[in-house]
């Protein structure tokens, strides 16, 4: 059984929902009370929402299990806060990230290295270039919706390891804090 884990704010109704953003399925959602991918239908918004639990009693720190019968592949995370009483399509979004999903573990995460389309070439970029495809390879990364900063956590998916930041254009990574190289 895998869980995930977003940070937000304190004593929040927080849930995910699921998007398959690979092969045959990509673009479709995982209906929680089907347990099937679906095509998304805005009056089905309330059949998306998987609940989260804050973990402690004001950590902030969501977390929520993923669905045992999630076929294998790639997947959106969107964090929400849900404003009333049932899941709406305003409801704001806190915390994304994508996954790897072989169909009973995270596997990996989706790398932003498709959009890092120039290989830095002196050696302090280089280093950093080396450092955030390594973190990428075993670690993960998720961007906060509450701040838009952009942090790669260890393994255990709840100590930070750094903070990174791209360009504009997606071709320059800053290791902002935390690494050291």
């Amino acid at each position: 059984m895998a869980s995930l884990a977003g940070l937000g704010t304190t004593g929040e109704t927080a849930y995910v929902v699921i998007e398959r953003i690979d092969g045959s399925d990509s673009g479709k959602v995982w209906d929680a009370g089907s347990e099937a991918l679906d095509t998304y239908d805005s009056s089905d918004i309330d059949d998306y929402d998987i609940a989260a639990t804050e973990e402690g009693t004001a950590s902030g720190r969501y977390a929520v299990t993923v669905p045992s019968s999630l076929p294998g592949g790639r997947y959106r995370i969107i964090w929400r806060i849900r404003a009333g009483g049932s899941p709406t399509e305003s409801d704001s979004p806190f915390w994304e990230e994508t996954i790897d999903w072989d169909g009973s573990n995270i596997v990996g995460l989706t790398t932003a290295t498709s959009e890092l389309t120039d290989v830095p070439t002196s050696t302090s970029s280089a280093l950093t270039w080396m450092l955030w495809i390594g973190a990428l390879c075993f670690h993960r990364r998720r961007t906060n919706k509450a701040d838009g900063k952009t942090y790669v956590y260890q393994s255990d998916g709840s100590t930070v390891l750094g903070e990174v930041e791209f360009s504009d254009n997606g071709s320059e990574v800053d290791i902002l804090k935390g690494v050291d190289p």
